[in-house]
């Protein structure tokens, strides 16, 4: 295969023994079982963005209910629908900073 052709054509250390390349060989498997596990978290997240962002919406709208802006714009009501997607789409607006900066400058009692 390729990858023994390039390692066979590596030169070699003279103060590697069995024991460092176990170590190494060991460590190299861990990392790429672990960069396999973030891969599979990341395409099935992608495979269901949808529903991935709606649960992403319940969450902020649940936190930020009883902030002065999730009271102005109706989270609980929104959160209680059945569909909670299109319920926050059809009533709540489309904003911008300059939309929510009165409420982000004098509501402390949002949490990070």
């Amino acid at each position: 295969s390729i990858q023994t052709c390039r390692f066979l054509a590596r030169d070699r250390s003279d103060d590697g023994d069995l024991a460092r390349a176990l170590r190494q060989f060991a460590l190299f498997d861990g990392l790429r079982l672990a960069a396999a596990a973030a891969r599979f978290g990341h395409d099935r997240d992608c495979a269901n963005f949808g529903d991935t962002q709606a649960a992403t919406l319940r969450e902020l709208l649940a936190r930020n209910a009883e902030t002065a802006y999730g009271r102005d714009h109706s989270f609980s009501e929104i959160l209680a629908a059945p569909d909670a997607v299109a319920a926050f789409r059809a009533t709540h607006p489309v904003t911008t900073y300059e939309h929510v900066e009165p409420c982000a400058v004098t509501d402390h009692s949002v949490g990070p």
